[in-house]
């Protein structure tokens, strides 16, 4: 699992399977659902939302990533580019 960063309160968080199957976790205010989307190819294969629950992984991701102890990840050798829902987060390596 990768935590993608936070843009406007909203968290992302990236399950890659491999290089084509990818999994998108999208956290909004006010926190009481996951939007969870799975990608094969760039193409949308499936969307739901998840009611955040006490104690769960989801709950405990979030919380992670509002104390701020989570780092975005960014790939190497360059860009990446994730799209769940009408969100985007673009990751970029420092160079």
């Amino acid at each position: 699992m990768r935590y993608l960063g936070e843009k406007a309160g909203v968290h992302q968080f990236a399950l890659i399977f491999n290089q084509y199957n990818v999994g998108v976790y999208i956290f909004k205010p006010p926190y009481t659902y996951v939007i969870s989307a799975e990608y094969f190819n760039n193409e949308m294969l499936s969307k739901e939302m998840t009611r955040i629950g006490e104690g769960t992984l989801f709950s405990l991701m979030l919380a992670d990533a509002q104390a701020g102890a989570l780092k975005p990840y960014v790939f190497k050798g360059g860009t990446g580019r994730w799209v769940g829902d009408d969100y985007t987060v673009a990751i970029t390596a420092p160079e």
